[in-house]
């Protein structure tokens, strides 16, 4: 089953998917998503997306994520000032490195959301969410199961 991670600011983005939830626009905080049923999603909740460091994004899609998201405050709204910035700046880094080795760059990807703005949550999960189906599973999820796949190939060939 395709996969979204999403790391969502606890001053703002947290707020948003919580407010969907409450108001059933659609969209779990975690798990599967009613609209979209043959996608997981799960929300992680940061203090900061300043605080999600490269390598917390490599480990989501090395999970077999098929798209990670950073979900943080707008410019000038941040709660430690300049987190969403610093955010920002990672997940065009870490692009640019998963592009350098052949994935979609848009696997990884960030927004700016308020607290209120639950039925901008529910419209970002659902375009990831056929964004991953298109794009299939993450690139670690297909590697297993390739070498499952040749594995089993092997076996019945003894």
């Amino acid at each position: 089953m395709p996969k979204i991670v999403a790391f969502a600011c606890e001053h703002s983005a947290y707020e948003a998917a919580t407010a969907a939830l409450e108001r059933k626009t659609g969209t779990a905080v975690s798990g599967e998503n009613p609209r979209f049923p043959i996608v997981e999603v799960e929300i992680l909740k940061v203090p900061c997306t300043g605080r999600v460091e490269v390598i917390d994004i490599l480990k989501a899609l090395e999970g077999g994520a098929g798209i990670v998201v950073l979900l943080g405050c707008f410019e000038e709204a941040c709660h430690y000032l300049t987190g969403n910035v610093r955010a920002k700046k990672r997940v065009g880094y870490v692009r640019r490195i998963i592009q350098d080795i052949g994935l979609e760059e848009n696997r990884v990807q960030f927004f700016s959301l308020a607290p209120d703005m639950d039925a901008r949550f529910s419209g970002i999960i659902e375009e990831l969410s056929k964004q991953v189906v298109n794009m299939g599973p993450g690139p670690v999820t297909r590697i297993r199961d390739q070498t499952t796949k040749e594995q089993a190939q092997a076996a019945q060939a003894r």
